[in-house]
């Protein structure tokens, strides 16, 4: 409606799964409709649980999961959140460890960019650590990226490890670069 308000349309066709449990979320769209989002349909019996479709009109077709070396391919490793480039040729990746014996949320977690290859498929930047050295803190849980249309900014929230408690202060943060 405005800058600020919103109305409810309905649900995208071709992205929520039918059948719990499930976890369909953290949508995303770059400029040529390309749609991602996280799901944990069929995991644990596959990984790679980041997707990617076509958006045209409130549906999502031809819907594929998205490949590369940044899935840990590893039970309790999941792609948690991601940001794609305005152009879609960066993904910028959190990864984080689940394990509900020994810890609440998301046990570790940092953040990485990978480039895009074909379609489906993604590669982590050689760089990627250095470029996020200042983001990744091990003290921190780290998620949640959204890179700005520019490439200039990245927006990312974190708190301290450890159990979660009405004292634990969630940040929103960002880092602000000269150059993409």
């Amino acid at each position: 409606i405005d800058n600020s308000t919103f109305t409810f349309v309905g649900e995208l066709t071709g992205t929520n799964q039918t059948n719990p449990p499930y976890l369909d979320a953290v949508a995303d769209l770059d400029a040529n409709n390309n749609f991602y989002w996280t799901s944990t349909r069929n995991y644990p019996n596959e990984l790679d649980n980041l997707f990617h479709g076509t958006f045209d009109s409130g549906k999502v077709t031809n819907i594929e999961r998205v490949h590369g070396d940044f899935n840990k391919n590893t039970p309790g490793w999941l792609v948690m959140d991601h940001s794609i480039s305005l152009d879609g040729t960066f993904l910028y990746f959190n990864n984080a460890r689940f394990d509900d014996q020994n810890c609440q949320g998301p046990c570790e977690a940092n953040i990485g960019i990978a480039k895009k290859i074909n379609a489906n498929t993604f590669t982590t930047l050689t760089n990627s650590s250095s470029i996020l050295q200042n983001i990744n803190d091990a003290t921190y849980i780290t998620y949640a990226p959204c890179i700005s249309s520019d490439n200039l900014e990245l927006y990312y929230t974190r708190y301290l490890k450890g159990q979660i408690t009405a004292n634990t202060i969630f940040e929103i943060c960002v880092a602000v670069r000269n150059n993409a």
